[in-house]
């Protein structure tokens, strides 16, 4: 944090009130209660076979919540994770709070492989925090898909998530399934490395009123209020949050975000529900570098955003289910000013944009008899991107039209043997037709012994960026025309991947650890980056959007899970990785050869570690301490290598009541260890001291 000169302070009351009065009306949403329905499908089948009646033992409640988990999100059908065509990791809500975390981005650390940045520094970035798997990112991690309750928050006009304009609460969220590998099978385009899927908690789960408070360094103050209520035929949850702090030290990076969201329930009948949610966010930052007077210099930058989504689910007799959803997403992000550009004093600059999507997606399940299952439907969606003064200069509305259809087929061959395949066709206007086809093999050594064999392609879309960039300054050097910053080769194809993985899944008979091990590797083509293009202004771009890379990624991952008491858990959470090729980092259109490349192998550490220590004091308190490890690495704006840190957390939280109500009051202590830094060196973590306080009435 930087003091702020005159006129720079954040007015975020201006900026909500200016959001709520501009945008528009809006329905509603949400998604199914996966268990309930889950567990009555499988119940009603006739069971005629000793092991049928293995399939339906795994999908009771026992199995959800404490012997072999229920994962959701690996082909749109619910399997036991041992059964799960893919390497599926799961944060659930004790290692959330035992985490101790402030935002959402910091609990990936709890997975093998991933890696978290915070650019406050750059540019052009639209949102700080990146979070990527594998490295092969820049601040816009464009190759992670993202949903929240299966709604896609994967930005279409730059690629990656704005994790701040997500309108979610840490406290809202009942657990994380992250699929590590491409699932475009299942998800379509862009998911490409892995899949988030991040899954709410149900309003039945959290009746009351609860009130969070949390203060501490780095001057963070947020407050969060959430209501819920449940019904014999309707329940909900509404929660309004509030949060600012004062960013990194010796940056300009103060914010504030608001945020409202809403989830709730209409069960018309046993057959019938509708369900739905919405958000409505407003944040306001600063950003640039104060003294300067060129496109980063110091500034305030603001977004709205909104999202609605509904779902309705029928439920035919016990063998099949029918889903329909819709859901708009809008968000705005505004970044005007005048600056001086190429020497040219007080240029006018607008790095808004704004960005809506609307989609429509139809699926039908089907359990066929105790041995076959299957899920297909079909995908509409239209993506429309405007920033006609700087990103896509007077091109007016920029439109991408979509539509997918999908399948995947679950079949029991024998009690030990099971076969998982899919199959993703879809078709959008800048790149035609592409095809997502898996396949796996799950088998069965013993009981609680499961070997996996597994191969999937995958595609990454260019960003609308990526193919329709067309960044231009209004800079008249004598040639009568604004000068060319960035653009993008409308000619840009798809990234590919092929993954070919091995995975081992076991859970003791004692039921008290469980291990996951992931050996894998990923061949991908078509890398696109955004090679330094010459000549430059005014004659050309200074930067293209082109394909032009390769990457091959070899490694191993292994998740342990261990519960020697019912005091004591650890995690652990480890990734081994390889990673070579290379991108296009320059292009010459007067040169012979045009191009240059350069090593892709920084861009991804060799070792990462997560470890989450969970103990009971007693009934009332419980400690927990994670220790965080990355290895050096780069990212895509210049692979300037970061030096490998370690991360140290701790938090003690003891049980409260105060009058009515009951809840905890939490003392966390997050970088105990050194200071360390995660994309660029002024952005430092120091060490921070948090106290929490959550009642619930």
């Amino acid at each position: 944090m930087q003091s702020a000169p005159s006129g720079y302070r954040v007015n975020s009351e201006l900026v909500f009130n200016t959001m709520l009065n501009d945008h528009r009306q809006y329905a509603s949403k949400w998604r199914r209660r996966f268990l309930r329905s889950v567990t009555s499908v499988l119940s009603a089948i006739v069971v005629t076979n000793s092991y049928a009646a293995e399939i339906i033992a795994l999908a009771t409640e026992d199995a959800f919540l404490g012997d072999i988990p229920v994962v959701l999100s690996a082909t749109r059908l619910a399997q036991p994770r041992s059964d799960a065509p893919a390497a599926v990791s799961i944060i659930d809500r004790e290692m959330i709070e035992a985490s101790g975390v402030t935002e959402i981005t910091d609990l990936f650390r709890l997975v093998p492989g991933f890696q978290i940045g915070h650019d406050n520094a750059s540019l052009f970035s639209t949102d700080p925090v990146a979070v990527t798997y594998h490295g092969l990112s820049d601040s816009y991690a464009r190759r992670l898909q993202v949903l929240i309750d299966g709604r896609s928050v994967y930005s279409p006009d730059f690629g990656g998530v704005r994790w701040n304009d997500m309108a979610l609460e840490l406290d809202d969220i009942e657990r994380i399934e992250v699929i590590r590998g491409p699932n475009g099978s299942t998800f379509g385009a862009n998911s490409f490395l892995a899949v988030i899927n991040i899954i709410t908690r149900h309003p039945a789960d959290v009746i009351g009123t609860s009130v969070k408070l949390v203060a501490g360094g780095n001057k963070v103050i947020k407050g969060v209020v959430r209501h819920a209520a449940s019904s014999s035929k309707y329940d909900y949850r509404l929660t309004l949050a509030y949060r600012s702090d004062s960013g990194f030290e010796n940056q300009y990076d103060d914010k504030e975000i608001r945020f409202v969201s809403y989830r709730s329930e209409y069960r018309f009948d046993d057959d019938n529900t509708i369900e739905f949610n919405f958000g409505l966010g407003a944040n306001a930052q600063q950003a640039g570098i104060i003294g300067e007077t060129n496109e980063n210099k110091a500034r305030i930058v603001g977004s709205d955003s909104n999202f609605q989504q509904i779902k309705w689910r029928r439920k035919s007799g016990g063998d099949s289910e029918h889903q329909l959803q819709y859901y708009p997403n809008y968000s705005q992000y505004r970044d005007q000013f005048t600056a001086t550009v190429l020497g040219f004093p007080n240029i006018p600059l607008n790095q808004g944009v704004v960005t809506e999507r609307n989609n429509i997606e139809y699926q039908y399940i089907r359990t066929w008899n105790e041995k076959l299952r299957s899920v297909w439907g079909a995908e509409i969606r239209q993506d429309v991107s405007q920033a006609d003064e700087g990103w896509f200069w007077q091109l007016g509305r920029v439109t991408n039209n979509l539509y997918r259809v999908f399948t995947n087929v679950e079949w029991r061959t024998s009690p030990k043997l099971l076969i998982n395949a899919g199959l993703m066709i879809e078709n959008n206007d800048y790149t035609g037709v592409g095809v997502s086809p898996s396949a796996a093999v799950n088998y069965k050594l013993a009981r609680r012994h499961t070997l996996r064999a597994k191969v999937s392609q995958g595609l990454r879309n260019p960003s609308i960026l990526e193919s329709r960039g067309n960044v231009y300054v209004d800079i008249n050097l004598g040639l009568g025309a604004p000068t060319l910053f960035y653009d993008a080769d409308p000619n840009n194809t798809p990234e590919r991947i092929t993954s070919y993985e091995i995975g081992y899944y076991s859970k003791s008979s004692r039921r008290n650890i469980s291990t996951d091990i992931r050996i894998f590797k990923d061949y991908i083509t078509n890398l696109i980056s955004y090679p330094v293009y010459s000549p430059g202004p005014p004659f050309g771009p200074a930067s293209r959007f082109m394909n032009g890379g390769y990457s091959t990624i070899t490694g191993a991952e292994i998740e342990i899970n261990y519960n020697p008491n019912n005091k004591t858990r650890v995690v652990l959470a480890y990734s081994l990785t390889d990673q070579q090729g290379s991108y296009l980092n320059s292009f010459n259109a007067l040169g012979s050869p045009p191009e240059t490349f350069a090593s892709t192998a920084g861009a991804t550490p060799r070792q990462t570690l997560g470890i989450l220590g969970i103990y009971k004091l007693n009934t009332k308190t419980t400690a927990s301490i994670g220790y965080y490890h990355v290895d050096d690495m780069g990212w895509f704006d210049g692979l300037t290598t970061i030096p490998g840190y370690d991360k140290v957390d701790m938090r003690i939280a003891r049980k409260v009541k105060i009058g009515n109500s009951k809840g905890t009051v939490e003392l966390v202590g997050q970088n105990l260890a050194d200071n360390y830094y995660t994309y660029e060196p002024n952005s430092s973590f120091e060490r921070r001291i948090f106290v929490k306080l959550r009642l619930q009435k």
